[in-house]
């Protein structure tokens, strides 16, 4: 727009005519004009816009706690722009302590325009209300939004939410056009509850939260086009749905360091088109569904690796991929158009050969299968090949000083788990994965997950307290009161925290009693409890549980309890309609309630 108001000024000039103010005009067919500077905010003829609430598009400071953002600031006054009709907006200019805000019923569309704009203790574009909203990046523009707050919330469903973006959306929102945006917050990056879709010519987040998140469970993120480097600086994922990411065209970098977090973070998975090029990188395995044509290699490290460069070599050695990780993480998936099942390729570590020489073939076998390999690099060491559905994995490399020579091994998900009683056709294989990757439930032993086995008191407690982070198991004078409890037992930590914030209780003797069966009980109670010790306000109501057979026979706890667990699918009835309050936890289904809460 600049460079269009220079041209129009010019030719004003040789023709001997006045020109024409900034957006009188020209814009007022297809766009509001707004310019943004610390002293003022003008718009047609470069007049300041109004400052009564009753117009359409107003300017009022605010304090954070009162500007319609519900978070508790520290009261720090921004100047907020609100947009209250629906249309299109072209915004430029550079201040700092200001929002825009949207609260319209209709469609809303920014034209961003060479936009700086930094907010604090509140997110730089809030959207209470529209239909859609849409972020367009005129071309060769470069724009920076920065902005966020946090704060927490437990919505309808007694289900806690954490807020803190510095673009916050009620509404679906659309990033399109050819500059470039970058995005600071205080947490997260973006924050939808919507679906989000991205073709912009380039988009970078760094946050020590999400980049991209979007809330609700009928939502998703779809790039088509465009460059992304999206990174979580401390917890959380480059892109985190409930629903699918799709990537169909375009360059995407996500980067988590968070434990337990993924670069790519979707409960209904990732696809990708063929043509486009992903590198995710992360601390936690990610959901990679149909690639089409498209190959991708998963590297896992056997090790957290902060020296990331990744470099993928053809036969020609010509490099097909490069990638440059700025977090720490023990897996790359990357994928492009380059990338062939046909081919054998050499992949590189900061310039090193990875695994047994380095080289894969993604045919389907591995370059090498059943023979011994001499040409490995000093620091490789003997780590898994195995292919997943749609792309290959590979065990890493370059574990400290030990020498590699032997044959590839071809794992079965099952194999790679290592449990011989669970199948990955079994309804809680994920579950169990996800406790062993977790650290939060091991196996009896080595090689078997005791599906069938009762879950003990110091079984249950511990992996609760995983769970929970391990935190500051607090004041150690609680296990006085166990008479029961070795101090230096596997559970006692986890006890002590548990008793410290009154997650479980002992006997009225004064036992803890570990070594006994957890019933399905105490399970509902211990879980409610841990709920409430989180910090949420749960649904209780027991709409749900009213036809159980044995309702009737609960006293009041266990029906707060036990509607708790039912509500939110912890546990559930069994197969004659009663929740069997005496019958032991297994292992097995501590595993599925765990995996669950997770999900919460």
């Amino acid at each position: 727009m600049k460079k269009w108001i220079c041209m129009a000024l010019t030719a004003a000039m040789l023709l001997g005519t006045a020109p024409v103010a900034f957006g009188a005009t020209a814009y007022q067919n297809k766009a509001t004009p707004i310019t943004i500077t610390a002293g003022s905010i003008r718009s047609y003829n470069n007049q300041p816009v109004s400052t009564q609430a009753s117009d359409s598009l107003y300017v009022k400071e605010v304090a954070t706690e009162n500007s319609g953002l519900g978070s508790q600031g520290d009261r720090t006054v921004n100047r907020v722009l609100y947009i209250k009709k629906a249309g299109t907006y072209q915004l430029e200019g550079s201040a700092a302590k200001t929002q825009i805000c949207i609260d319209t019923t209709g469609e809303v569309k920014l034209i961003l325009d060479d936009l700086t704009l930094n907010c604090e203790s509140a997110p730089v574009l809030l959207v209470q209300k529209a239909s859609k909203v849409t972020l367009q990046l005129e071309p060769d523009s470069k724009n920076s939004l920065n902005g966020g707050y946090y704060r927490t919330y437990t919505d309808a469903k007694g289900k806690e939410v954490s807020l803190g973006g510095a673009i916050s959306s009620n509404a679906p929102l659309v990033l399109t056009g050819g500059g470039s945006l970058t995005v600071n917050g205080k947490n997260d990056g973006f924050e939808v509850n919507g679906s989000i879709t991205l073709s912009c010519g380039q988009l970078t987040v760094s946050v020590p939260g999400t980049a991209v998140e979007t809330l609700g469970t009928n939502t998703g993120v779809t790039i088509t086009s465009g460059k992304y480097r999206l990174s979580s600086t401390k917890q959380g994922s480059g892109i985190r749905t409930q629903g699918e990411i799709k990537i169909q065209g375009g360059r995407v970098e996500a980067a988590s360091q968070g434990e337990g977090e993924s670069g790519l973070a979707a409960k209904q998975g990732v696809s990708c088109s063929r043509g486009a090029t992903v590198y995710s990188t992360g601390l936690a395995h990610e959901t990679w569904k149909d690639m089409a044509t498209q190959t991708y290699l998963y590297l896992a490290y056997s090790e957290t690796r902060t020296d990331g460069r990744i470099e993928v070599k053809n036969d020609e050695d010509r490099t097909v991929a490069t990638f440059q990780s700025d977090v720490p993480a023990n897996y790359v998936v990357l994928t492009n158009i380059d990338l062939n099942n046909a081919k054998t390729y050499t992949v590189y570590s900061n310039g090193q050969q990875l695994q047994f020489g380095g080289r894969y073939s993604l045919s389907g076998q591995p370059a090498g299968t059943g023979e011994e390999v001499n040409d490995v690099v000093d620091e490789a060491v003997s780590t898994a090949f195995c292919t997943l559905d749609h792309g290959y994995y590979f065990g890493n490399v370059m574990n400290a000083g030990r020498n590699a020579i032997g044959d590839y091994v071809v794992l079965t998900p099952e194999e790679r788990l290592g449990y011989t009683d669970v199948q990955e056709s079994d309804a809680y294989f994920d579950a169990v994965a996800y406790c062993k990757e977790n650290g939060i439930l091991l196996g009896v032993t080595d090689t078997e997950f005791g599906v069938n086995v009762p879950v003990t008191r110091g079984m249950a407690v511990t992996a609760l307290y995983r769970l929970a982070g391990l935190p500051d198991p607090g004041d150690a004078t609680a296990l006085s009161t166990f008479s029961d409890v070795d101090p230096a037992a596997y559970y006692s930590q986890a006890a002590q925290w548990a008793a410290n914030n009154r997650i479980i209780y002992g006997t009225t003797e004064g036992t803890f009693l570990p070594d006994s069966s957890m019933t399905r009980e105490q399970m509902a109670m211990v879980l409610y409890r841990f709920a409430t010790y989180r910090g949420t306000v749960v649904n209780t109501g027991d709409q749900n549980v009213k036809n159980m057979a044995d309702y009737r026979s609960w006293n009041g706890a266990q029906k707060q309890a036990i509607s708790y667990c039912i509500n939110y699918g912890l546990m559930s009835a069994n197969a004659d309609n009663t929740f069997h309050l005496n019958d032991p936890v297994t292992r097995v289904e501590l595993a599925q309630i765990l995996y669950q809460r997770s999900q919460l």
